[in-house]
């Protein structure tokens, strides 16, 4: 009888584990085929949309992703997560695009210490400058070739509000501005499953790394029933599965609908609970900076999606019977996000709304629009991540601001 058990349940963690796999390539099946978007009439999957490697853009067609190491989050003392921050894993990550300094940071090539003046640049992997050619076109390392100005990188992918705080906290040196160039983070993080959390600004990932650690939970799994040990044994082996159940139900609604539908219910509509401490963090930002005579700046990073001179308005605007394209009810969404917090006192010095600053331009153009594998100056690399063009052009129009002169 006991041998039959074991047989039994043997059997039935093969078979989870098989359709855990399954699973797994229907995700990646759907995500890389994912058909969305049209361009010329013909269905592109996901790596030909966005694959910026393959044009001359490094210089060279690349075989892969130059950035992509940069996309792994390590598990941080008090960052929650971060790049890699020890001398091995910098090491291994770094390549001749991307440098990270001694505590992994990405370093600027044009600080000086003639400069007297220093800005501490905070937020995600826009201020991180994603998909920059090198180091030496990121925001940080253009304002301080333009400028008499030193940027000290304090941002990583991913990053929201409460990490930025928690970066400027940490920084014990002498600087004159702290510039948060955020949100996305924080509204995407929020609209991921986070939004019942009592903890509105919890960082991205919390999810993972808490199905890894409840696998501690469990220390006497002799002592488990048949449920628990199948649960100890998916959250041990695949600390994932609840993620890929939920991207998975997610991905199938969609296709379901052929639509996002109302663009009033898109992540409940519910943003005032996330703005107000998504603006606590930033008080508290402004508050250390002033603390040290210094002055701290929020900038709305820039979003694709929301400019209007764009080449792809189909994807976020209606179609012909008024039903909401797949990117509408997120514009929608951020739109109203953005004017609420405009609105707020905090935003009366010192905040600037970049998220349409590139509709300044004759067009805002895409990576994924390139036809022939010829980069010509595109603007973004996707919704949230600008080439060094991109970059160019918002370092310039931050370095014109009243707040920096």
């Amino acid at each position: 009888m006991k041998i039959f058990l074991v047989k039994s349940v043997g059997v039935i963690i093969i078979i989870i584990a098989n359709i855990f796999l399954l699973l797994c390539l229907a995700v990646f099946v759907l995500e890389k085929f994912e058909i969305a978007k049209k361009f010329d009439g013909k269905l592109s999957t996901r790596d030909e949309r966005f694959s910026l490697y393959k044009t001359n853009y490094y210089g060279e067609e690349l075989d892969g992703n130059p950035y992509e190491a940069f996309d792994i989050k390590y598990l941080h003392p008090y960052f929650g997560f971060s790049l890699p921050f020890t001398d091995e894993h910098i090491r291994n990550t770094n390549n001749k695009f991307t440098t990270l300094d001694k505590d992994g940071f990405r370093i600027n090539p044009f600080n000086n210490k003639a400069k007297s003046k220093k800005i501490v640049l905070l937020g995600g992997s826009t201020a991180f400058s994603h998909f920059s050619s090198s180091d030496k076109t990121s925001i940080s390392a253009i304002i301080s070739k333009n400028s008499s100005f030193n940027v000290v990188n304090r941002n990583s992918p991913g990053w929201n509000s409460l990490q930025e705080l928690i970066a400027l906290v940490k920084y014990n040196e002498k600087y004159t501005h702290s510039v948060s160039l955020s949100l996305y983070n924080d509204l995407n993080t929020y609209c991921d499953g986070y939004k019942n959390l009592k903890l509105k600004d919890t960082s991205a990932r919390f999810f993972y790394w808490n199905n890894v650690i409840e696998n501690e939970k469990y220390p006497a799994i002799n002592y488990l029933n048949l449920k628990d040990k199948i649960k100890y044994f998916l959250i041990k082996n695949f600390p994932e599965t609840k993620i890929i159940y939920k991207k998975l139900l997610t991905i199938i609604k969609s296709k379901n609908q052929n639509s996002y539908g109302n663009s009033e219910n898109y992540c409940s509509n519910d943003y005032e609970d996330l703005i107000k401490v998504f603006l606590k963090n930033q008080i508290l930002m402004r508050q250390i900076s002033e603390s040290k005579g210094a002055r701290h700046i929020l900038i709305i990073q820039p979003m694709y999606g929301l400019h209007e001179k764009t080449n792809n308005l189909n994807f976020f605007s209606l179609n012909k019977n008024n039903r909401a394209k797949p990117g509408a009810p997120e514009k929608k969404f951020q739109q109203k996000t953005i004017n609420y917090l405009m609105a707020h006192d905090f935003c009366k010095k010192d905040c600037y709304n970049f998220s349409k600053i590139y509709d300044e331009e004759k067009i805002v153009t895409i990576v994924n629009e390139i036809k022939d594998k010829k980069y010509r100056g595109e603007i973004f690399a996707d919704n949230t991540h600008m080439t060094d063009e991109g970059n160019r052009l918002l370092a310039e129009k931050l370095l014109k601001l009243e707040s920096f002169r």
